[in-house]
């Protein structure tokens, strides 16, 4: 004697109840319940629209934890449609590509290991430091960088410009997404 719950996504407003009688007859305990009917409430909650499956899912765990057992519901949110990217979608995700290869190289190219002397001294601590042992760019007394600053600071410009790109393609799909069906994420539970 236990609670059986699931999470069924469902394309129509109108197969909810339909799901949750089918779920219902199929797990509910029969000694308790012979018919094996749906008892309990399911709220469908239309105000807000998600805008994917996770934050949905998101919402769900949240309910789940405030309104606790045997409170039911439908959660709408919009499906991602499996759709080739737009031309934006696809030159956005050329310069991700191209920022990484550069990134990449420059990274390699300003490595530690390719400088000429065989003594560094770290600008942090001081320490003198053998070239040939040193595996990383960090120095191996205190962790910080071993390269310039202005270095450091092309490969954080490598970094924050990746962020930007990434965040406009991110965009695009949720405005895309937004254009695709709403289906719905029914959480249903019964005694079983």
């Amino acid at each position: 004697m236990g609670h059986c719950t699931d999470y069924i996504v469902v394309d129509k407003k109108k197969d909810i109840m339909g799901v949750a009688q089918d779920f219902a007859f199929y797990n509910t305990n029969r000694r308790e319940n012979p018919s094996g009917s749906y008892n309990n409430v399911l709220d469908i909650l239309e105000g807000t629209v998600y805008e994917d499956f996770d934050s949905a899912n998101l919402k769900a765990s949240e309910l789940e934890t405030i309104r606790g057992s045997y409170n039911d519901f439908a959660i709408p949110f919009y499906s991602s449609v499996k759709q080739e990217p737009t031309k934006q979608m696809k030159n956005l995700i050329r310069r991700l590509e191209k920022i990484t290869v550069d990134k990449c190289e420059y990274d390699e190219k300003h490595s530690i290991k390719n400088l000429s002397s065989k003594l560094i001294t770290c600008k942090h601590c001081e320490s003198k430091l053998a070239k040939d042992f040193l595996k990383r760019n960090n120095c191996p007394v205190c962790g910080k960088d071993l390269r310039s600053q202005y270095i450091l600071d092309r490969i954080k410009k490598y970094d924050e410009d990746y962020k930007k790109v990434n965040k406009q393609l991110v965009e695009i799909s949720k405005k895309r997404n937004k254009k695709g069906p709403i289906k719905w994420l029914v959480k249903v539970e019964v005694h079983c």
